[in-house]
């Protein structure tokens, strides 16, 4: 695929992930069909959508199993966290509805009361972000940030009776950006390992043809690594590259 094509089949999968969560950690074989329409999926496309999906923890066709992706410790932190948030009161859909026009209107009691309602919400929300990377008990925390900040904005809304998915949005976007900031992390670190395992790699080759050990200059002029790139994956490695010699001047490259 072009680059531009590579961005936008990007964009249609993240948005078909959206909609999973939305619906459970699951989606459809049509939905999955109809996410790209702009391309034409034959089985080895749709395999290899699938095999994303199914490392993202999304079931196709059938509901998922949200505790299959709970660790040991998400259990025991959910199953504290909501015996604690047990303790507040519950509002049934009349009160809710009274207390979203409260809070529209700016009155602190329903405001708060609003809060209440929504924590076990926020914890809905996370579980369908459990198992990419982000501790559960990390994304109450930034799901129950995104709420308190949520309240706040509250006047800006259409109405009352869109407080409640407002809300939920705003819950379900700070937890989209704190597992896309996982995964770039993990990404990053990631591409650093592979250049650490090449540089590696053609440190040996050099220095059996060398028939010793090689300096950085050496291995940068036989490669296209950098200096600085070879500098910084022997500092990463604590200067433990085999074949690459140790006792260089650390800050000459």
């Amino acid at each position: 695929m072009e680059q531009i094509s590579e961005e936008l089949f990007r964009t249609q999968l993240l948005d078909l992930i959206k909609t999973a969560k939305k619906q459970g950690m699951c989606v459809t074989k049509e939905q999955v069909e109809e996410a790209f329409p702009n391309m034409e999926l034959d089985q080895g496309k749709l395999d290899l959508i699938y095999d994303y999906l199914k490392n993202s923890k999304i079931t196709i066709g059938e509901e998922a199993d949200l505790d299959n992706l709970l660790t040991k410790e998400d259990k025991n932190y959910l199953a504290q966290y909501l015996e604690e948030i047990s303790e507040f009161p519950a509002f049934n859909d009349t009160e809710v509805k009274e207390i979203c026009k409260g809070a529209f209107r700016g009155d602190k009691e329903a405001k708060d009361k609003l809060f209440l309602h929504m924590l076990p919400k926020v914890v809905e929300i996370s579980r369908l972000y459990a198992g990419q990377g982000v501790l559960l008990e990390d994304l109450i925390g930034e799901g129950n940030v995104a709420l308190t900040m949520g309240m706040e904005m509250l006047a800006i809304e259409d109405g009352p009776e869109v407080l409640e998915s407002a809300l939920a949005k705003s819950v379900m976007d700070a937890l989209e950006e704190a597992v896309a900031g996982e995964t770039d992390i993990k990404e990053q670190d990631d591409k650093v390992v592979k250049r650490i395992n090449l540089i590696a790699q053609a440190a040996e080759e050099l220095a059996k043809e060398l028939c010793r050990e090689v300096t950085i200059k050496e291995l940068a002029a036989e490669t296209d690594f950098t200096e600085e790139e070879i500098a910084e994956a022997m500092e990463l490695t604590g200067y433990k590259i085999d074949y690459m010699e140790k006792a260089e001047d650390k800050d000459g490259i």
